[in-house]
């Protein structure tokens, strides 16, 4: 019953990126993150401290912006 029945699915054209244009739109959403983190960081960040990956580091709720941080190992005893 299922086999023979064909799954269409229409995707918009201007919804697939090819090539140079994926790459620029990429490029483009990446410099846009940085120029909100640049202007972000003008105002003040809003940092909040987080704890992931064995590591802790401030993060900014605004614009994502991470600091270095520390890493930490947690050496276990017993």
């Amino acid at each position: 019953m299922f086999g023979e029945m064909a799954v269409l699915i229409h995707v918009h054209p201007r919804l697939v990126l090819h090539g140079d244009e994926f790459k620029l739109r990429v490029a483009l959403r990446a410099l846009a993150v940085r120029m909100h983190q640049a202007l972000c960081a003008l105002g003040g960040h809003d940092y909040l401290r987080r704890v992931a990956d064995n590591r802790i580091f401030l993060q900014c709720v605004s614009c994502g912006h991470e600091t270095p941080g520390w890493r930490i190992d947690i050496a276990r005893r017993g």
